[in-house]
């Protein structure tokens, strides 16, 4: 009986395990480890609860569905937003708490995750007119900065900023909203905007510039000379025949400045022979007045070299004066300056003034270079005179304190001693530039008959000053020569052969004299000068 009952007791206990093991429960839960992606300020989210898992505790997953409970959709200072079409509007930045939970099964417990909602996006700036986007532009002239529409989900930080940047990197000054194209190359505008979030948007637009040619009138816009007349003063006849006109076949094409590819030719008239010549072209294009300058180059391959000036009689207003030496392409500049232009067509007396705004013909002389020639000693007799596209320049941006910037090749300058401009010519020049200085102006000698005593001069001429100015200044001077030279500024200084250094001299608001002396000059010597910088 014992053991019957022993026996009864084990069955029962037993059963009891295997009924507590097989009647225990499965629980289930929603996944904790999912993360809600960032909502972007300002626009519309909708909570993404589809890939949601709900897992049971024996590890696997439920086909049960995650909800968001209505109502549970809380702005970070806890106000609750509800949903519309599942989404709600992100109108705050911050930790916006989202509730989950599963429909019809209460006991599974609410999650709450939260979505991050912030401002990624920077503001769109787009131009109001696309036609007040210039496509291109001639140097000289005034652009107004185009006007734009800002538009962001966030509070805008600041003003819109809106520069004209220069093909150098540089920004361009700007004046009632306008600003002067004042250099070749690409340009942009950019407009730029932040907002409180701190992104910052921006709108560039770019557009090309070129050389503003005065006067062109043909077809390829690469000469200025419509109709030159040529006439030899001193005796009364031609002395040059007349070849340029126009677009015109007989435009010359065999030989051109730089990248040009055609230029106005004259040529002597066989048996004829002068010291000075008259020419002049008209002007299609009138108003200067947006230059700082005017310049074209000129090729002289004739016997004699020869100086141009306008047709001035007085040389305290003569805008120009530069050496022509044989055999090279020499840069003429006419310095504007508010001055007005004089002009001269058919006999003497028919000289006129002209302001810049209207300017209609421009004349100069050519006049060989010198004493003798006013005699009859030296005259024009054979050979050609080449002349290149007339065009309207202005001056980069450049430091306050340079009074010339000879770098950017507007040759500013004046020969002076007439006795010796027949042994020596000026050009512009990339080699011997002072440092950080883009090219430099070339002095030579184009003789060898010199004589101890006879010096190198040249004058800068007040009229280039960027601004009026009298007092010390300094220039790099470079020696190309095997023989010591002796310059004349401030103090006398020797510079060595082979070798630069900056000088000082002395400018009065008319001009600055250089000396350069050592004599016995040889054909191709040399001497370089940099930019003019006021002493501080």
């Amino acid at each position: 009986m014992k053991k019957f009952i022993a026996m009864l007791m084990a069955l029962l206990l037993a059963c009891t395990v295997f009924t507590a093991a097989c009647g225990k429960k499965e629980t289930f839960s929603i996944d904790g480890d999912f993360e809600f992606a960032d909502a972007e300020f300002g626009e519309d989210y909708a909570p993404d609860v589809s890939e949601i898992a709900v897992i049971g505790s024996k590890g696997g997953k439920s086909e049960l569905t995650v909800s968001v409970k209505d109502g549970a959709v809380k702005k970070p200072d806890g106000g609750a937003v509800a949903l519309k079409d599942g989404k709600f509007k992100a109108e705050t930045i911050g930790d916006w708490s989202v509730t989950l939970f599963v429909e019809g099964h209460e006991e599974i417990a609410e999650v709450t995750k939260i979505i991050s909602v912030k401002d990624t996006v920077a503001p769109k700036i787009s131009p109001t007119a696309a036609s007040s986007l210039p496509e291109s532009a001639k140097i000289g002239e005034e652009i107004a900065l185009p006007e734009f529409t800002v538009t962001d989900h966030n509070t805008l930080e600041g003003e819109l900023a809106v520069k004209a940047i220069r093909p150098d990197g540089g920004e361009a000054a700007v004046n009632d909203g306008k600003f002067i194209v004042s250099a070749a190359g690409e340009w942009k505008i950019v407009a730029s905007q932040k907002d409180a979030a701190g992104n910052e948007g921006s709108y560039t637009w770019k557009f090309t510039a070129e050389n503003k040619t005065v006067a062109s009138n043909a077809e390829n816009a690469l000469t200025s000379y419509d109709s030159i007349g040529f006439e030899g003063i001193w005796n009364g006849y031609i002395t040059f025949t007349k070849i340029v006109k126009g677009a015109d076949a007989t435009l010359n094409e065999d030989k051109f400045y730089g990248s040009e590819n055609v230029s106005a030719k004259m040529s002597m008239v066989e048996g004829k022979t002068t010291g000075q010549i008259r020419l002049w072209t008209d002007i299609d294009e009138n108003d200067w007045s947006g230059y700082d300058y005017v310049k074209f180059y000129v090729y002289n391959d004739t016997n004699v070299s020869f100086k141009i000036t306008d047709c001035e009689d007085d040389d305290n207003k003569v805008l120009m004066k530069p050496n022509v030496g044989i055999g090279a392409w020499t840069p003429v500049v006419v310095p504007l300056n508010n001055d007005k232009i004089i002009t001269q067509k058919a006999g003497w007396d028919s000289r006129e003034w002209q302001e810049q705004t209207a300017v209609k013909s421009f004349g100069i002389r050519l006049i060989v270079s010198g004493k003798e020639a006013w005699s009859g000693g030296r005259e024009f007799a054979s050979g050609n005179i080449y002349f290149s596209a007339m065009c309207g320049g202005n001056y980069e941006a450049v430091d306050e304190n340079v009074l010339i910037p000879v770098e950017q090749g507007v040759n500013p300058t004046n020969v002076a001693r007439i006795r010796m401009i027949n042994h020596y010519n000026v050009i512009e020049s990339t080699e011997h530039a002072a440092e950080g200085e883009k090219a430099s102006l070339k002095l030579y000698a184009i003789r060898d008959d010199w004589k101890e005593g006879d010096d190198l001069v040249i004058t800068f001429n007040g009229k280039y000053y960027l601004t009026a100015y009298a007092g010390d200044v300094e220039i790099w001077v470079y020696n190309a020569t095997d023989k010591a030279l002796t310059v004349t500024g401030k103090t006398s200084e020797t510079l060595q052969p082979f070798s630069g250094k900056k000088i000082k001299f002395t400018a009065s608001e008319k001009e600055i004299v250089i000396k350069i002396g050592s004599g016995n000059f040889k054909t191709g010597d040399a001497v370089y000068f940099g930019n003019v910088y006021k002493c501080a």
